[in-house]
Order: C-alpha cells, then structure tokens, then sequence
C-alpha cells in the first residue's frame, strides 16, 4: 500500500515540477544515499513515513538520472558531469533505480552500511581525478621552439606595420589640416555643408604617370598602359575632439594652441587690440622730434579722410598740437590707421549699413570727434560677427534684417531663416578675416602687425579657403583703390547727380570748376586793386589838403583853447568871489533873521524901563 502511495507521489511530483533540462544540471544539487538515510534516521521514526521519504528519494534520483543522460553537456576542462556530481551508491543500486524499483528501508540500511566500508578501504568520488602524466612528442617540442623564435619576428614585423600605418595617418590627418583648416564647432556631431560641399579629388592620367615616375625605384616601363583618371570625394571628416594637444604642438609649434575656428577668433579678439597699442608705443618711442611726429601723423591719418574738409579739419589740429597733446595724437592716429587697414578691406567684403551715409563707420575713421573706444568696440563687433550662427545688423544693415525670410522647418521643427549663417559663410569670413590681419603692416616700422601672419592663417584656415580669401582680398583692395580714384576724380571734376524737379543728371561742382570760379575772382580783384590804387592817389592828395587844413584848425584851435583857459580861470576867480559873498550874504541873513523879534523885545523892554522911571519920578513929585 505505501509502495503505491509513493507511486503516485512521485507522478505527481514530476507533473507540476517539470523540471527543465538546464536548470536540472545547475540548480539541483545529486543526493547522497548516505546522507539521506541518516537524515531520515534522525527525522523520522515511523514505518510509513520512512517509506514515504524512501520513494520521494527513489522519484527524485531518477529525475537527477534522467536528466544527466539526456543532457549533452560540453565542459571545457573535458571532465563528464558524472565527475561533479558522482553519488555513493553500487552498480546494483543504480541498475535498480533504472529499472523503476523503490528501495525500501532495508536497502537503505545496505546501502548505507556498503558506502561505510566503501568509504574506509578507498577514495570517495568526490576527490578529483589524478591527472594524466603529460607526454611532448618530438614533433611538438621543435613546433614549440619555431613558434617562439618566429612569435618575436612576428610581433616586431606587426609593431612596424602598425606604426607605419599610425605615421601614415599621422601626416594624412596634418596634411588634411594644411588644405583643409580646422574644424568648426558645430562639426563635431555631424558633417557640416563645407564638409558634404566640397571639391572632389581629381588627377588626371598625366599627372598619376608624373607622380609615378617621380618615386625613386619606379620602373618607367610600367606604366607605358597609362592610368586611370581620379574622380572621388574627400574621405576624411575632422572634429574638435580630434585635436589632441600632441596634434594641435606638432600642428603650431610654438604659437597659441586652437582647436576650431572659432576658438582663434576668440583668441584674436582679445589679443590684437592690446597688440595694437604695443605697435603703437614702438611708433612713438622712434620718432626724436615734433615734426618726425606730424610727419608720421600726416602719413598715416590725412590719407584716411574721407573728404576735403576732414584733411583742413585734421591739417589744423594737427598744428594746433604740442607736447603730450601731439604724442596723444601720434598714438591715436597710428592705431586708427591699423584698424582702417584691417577693417575696410573685411567692409568691402561683407559690407556694413550703407543705406544711410551718416551712419558710415570706416569711412569716417579718422574723424577725431569718434572716439578710439569705439573704433575698438566695432572692430569687436565684427570680430563677433566673422563666427556668429546668423547674420546681425552689422551686416548690410538693418535692410537686411527686414527683409528676413523664412525657409521651412528642420529635422527639430525649428524654422530655418535667410539670416542663418552656414558652414560654407562662416568658413569664408574667417579666412578673409585671417587674411586681412595678416596683411596689416605697422606705420613707419616697416614691419607686419602680426609676424608669420600669413603662416597661420594658412595654417588655420587652410590652403583651400587661403587662396579664396587672397583672391577677394585683391578684389576688396582695388575696390578701395577703385575708390580713392573715384573721390579723387569726384573732387576735381565733380558728382553726377539728380536734382528734384529737374530731369536728367547734372554734375556738381568740383575742384576744375572752383579753380576757374577762383581764377576769375582772382582776376576781377586785381581789376578792383587797379581801381582802388587810383582811388587811394586821388584819397591821398585829399588828405594832403585836409592835412594842412587840419593844421591851420589846429593851430587856431590851440589859441581859442588858451583863451578860453584863461577866461575860465578869470571867470573861475570872480566865481570864487562871488560865492564868497553869498556865504557872508547868507551868514548876514542868518544873523539878521531873528532882528524883528529882538527889537520888539528890546522895545518891549524900553518901554518897561520908561514906564518904571516914569512912576518913579511920579512918586518923587509927590513925595516933594
């Protein structure tokens, strides 16, 4: 009855187990005999239960049995898996087991009393095998030897290859530098339209013979077939991340280090205008005298003016100054003229506004009423301007700007407009711009602004954009010749312009025409200074006459003079006098003012002394 029971356990064990073929060999560790039975000694003391854990034993050695013979497992050390997980148990046990018998408790007890004995006369399975005594042939032994004699030789003819390849890629990677110029910063995550817009490669079949019969051991027969013409693009993309430092010392030598474009414009922005100023100082500290300093001032400042009036303007503060004033306008007078020399010909190139001449910048450069700063600011500006991502006003001016137009969306859903700036346009820009400082020379130093200028823009911008930014650098310069010519001719002959309300063209007023206009003034003065010289003649004899009259009415004012003097001074006498008199007058009124009242006193007082005489006698009459 227990044997049935574990039967049926064990069916039901393998139905919701099913245990996977992988897992089996990995996860579930082979069951000992041994172990087991002293487990369930120990665990369990009751007849079914020992058969139960019998059978659950018996099921699950046979799950273990099955999967190892089905699995065919390749081990890499070349031991079986029987070697990893070998169990204590006979021939007999397993032939059993295999057969589909349960082993009872009695054939537990066996098995454990024959894995003991088994135990104490020899090595358990588990212990590794002893491993095979290894034997070289003769034939393996010399192959041994020539592998390590050839391994070195192979090892040596490997490195030299590959530095030989790292070399070539070295200088192909310099080379690619020295036509092409630096990256761009917006090249290091995908090609730019320069890189996809590019000249191809093409060599003709005589110039692949040339270069052919150039190299030294080249048989000349070989290539009497002739060659194939070349037609393909440029391989090779370089990015920011590319210029290491070790390319970047072998690619400058010992100059400032950059990794793009933008980066040398940044660099020249902060370094050219204190470079400007040095230059400037050097120009001062050779000139000895005041006139060596109006000299260098006159080469380097009239030559700018725009017009006429500039050059008086210019002419009179120039002898106006002295001292430190005239050192001041040495310093800023050369520095003004390396920056026209460095910005007019980049102004030819991508022009600055030109709809309203009052607002010209370059052309009124040496004007003395701007200020040096602000030459300096607009040189920054531009400098900004060469590297930007999009045009600005700097840029012909707020015209373009209005009439901005938008071309589509890109791959981002950002609108693309006519004032971004490509790859291709700011590549330019900047060569130009390079190539312009480079040509900027000192005043009167007969030296370059910036020493091996033209080496580094070559080396920055590249042979490809060198040449183009030469050819529009010839280009702007004969337009300012162009230029020159045409205010030199505007100011002998005049301008051709349109007047309001007046069809056709006329020409204004130039040098020819005041020169004439002059020249009859000067003609007609002289005519007047005829005329006035006989006038004057006729106006000297006229005052010869009045002269002797003036001295007649001279002489007869001098005596009316001396007697009119000595009247006033009678006159001044009996002035005297007289008021001399009034004073006394006066003094007599003043004295004579209260002479009525004294009287009536005086009377008043008479009458008294009557009257008491008077009564006096009176009273002596009566008295007798």
């Amino acid at each position: 009855m227990a044997k049935s029971k574990s039967k049926l356990k064990s069916k039901k064990m393998l139905d919701e187990d099913e245990i996977e073929t992988g897992d089996a060999v990995e996860e579930e560790a082979p069951v000992e005999m041994d172990d087991a039975v002293e487990e369930e000694s120990l665990t369990e003391t009751e007849d079914d239960v020992v058969e139960e854990e019998a059978a659950e034993v018996d099921v699950e050695a046979e799950t273990t049995e099955f999967n190892r013979d089905d699995l065919n497992i390749d081990f890499d050390d070349g031991e079986s898996p029987d070697a990893d997980v070998a169990l204590d148990e006979d021939e007999d046990t397993k032939a059993a087991r295999s057969d589909g018998e349960i082993i009872s408790e009695d054939d537990i007890d066996a098995l454990k009393v024959g894995g003991d004995e088994e135990d104490d006369d020899e090595d358990s399975l588990d212990e590794p095998r002893p491993e095979p005594t290894p034997k070289i042939s003769k034939l393996a032994l010399c192959l041994i030897i020539l592998n390590w004699i050839a391994a070195p030789l192979f090892l040596t003819c490997a490195f030299m290859d590959h530095t030989a390849r790292a070399k070539t890629s070295y200088l192909a990677l310099q080379n690619h530098v020295g036509i092409w110029g630096l990256p761009l910063k917006q090249e290091e995550d995908a090609a730019s339209l320069y890189e996809q817009t590019r000249p191809v490669y093409r060599l003709s079949p005589d110039q692949l013979k040339t270069e052919f019969q150039r190299r030294p051991g080249a048989e000349r027969g070989a290539a009497s077939d002739g060659f194939n013409p070349v037609e393909e693009p440029v391989p090779l993309r370089l990015r920011p991340s590319d210029m290491t430092d070790d390319f970047k010392r072998d690619l400058f030598g010992s100059t400032p280090f950059v990794a793009t474009l933008e980066e040398e414009i940044e660099r020249l922005k902060n370094s050219l205008p204190d470079l400007i100023k040095t230059k400037a100082d050097d120009v001062l500290k050779e000139q000895k005298t005041a006139d060596d300093k109006r000299d260098v001032v006159r080469k380097t400042l009239l030559r700018m003016a725009w017009d006429v009036k500039q050059v008086e303007k210019l002419d009179k503060r120039l002898a106006e100054s002295e001292g430190a004033k005239l050192d001041a306008l040495v310093l800023d007078a050369v520095q003004r003229r390396m920056y026209y020399d460095l910005l007019a010909p980049y102004n030819i190139f991508r022009p600055d506004e030109f709809t309203d001449p009052k607002t010209y910048k370059i052309e009124k450069i040496s004007d003395l009423d701007r200020g040096l700063e602000a030459i300096k600011d607009y040189f920054v500006e531009r400098l900004d301007s060469v590297s930007a991502d999009q045009f600005d006003e700097v840029h012909l001016g707020k015209i373009w700007a209005e009439h901005k137009v938008t071309l589509g969306k890109d791959e981002n859903d950002k609108p693309i407009h006519s004032l971004q700036r490509d790859s291709v346009e700011k590549r330019h820009t900047i060569g130009f711009m390079m190539f312009a400082i480079a040509q900027v020379s000192v005043p009167t130093l007969k030296e370059k602004l910036v020493v091996k200028g033209l080496e580094r823009a070559n080396t920055v911008c590249g042979f490809h954009e060198f040449a183009n930014a030469s050819i529009n650098y010839v280009l702007a310069m004969r337009f300012l010749e162009e230029r020159q010519i045409a205010a030199v001719k505007a100011d002998r002959q005049g301008y051709i312009v349109a007047i309001k309300d007046n069809p056709g063209m006329t020409r204004s007023d130039g040098f020819i025409d005041d020169y004439e206009r002059d020249v009859d003034r000067l003609v007609k003065l002289a005519e007047q200074i005829d005329t006035a010289k006989t006038q004057l003649e006729d106006f000297k004899m006229q005052r010869d006459s009045a002269q002797q009259t003036y001295v007649v009415r001279a002489q007869q004012h001098a005596g009316a003079l001396k007697k009119l003097i000595k009247s006033r001074q009678t006159t001044q006498q009996t002035a005297e006098d007289l008021r001399e008199k009034q004073q006394q007058l006066h003094e007599a009124l003043i004295e004579l003012s209260d002479a009525g009242t004294r009287n009536f006193v005086l009377e008043a007082e008479l009458r008294a002394i009557e009257t008491r005489f008077m009564n006096a006698q009176k009273k002596e009459k009566k008295k007798r």
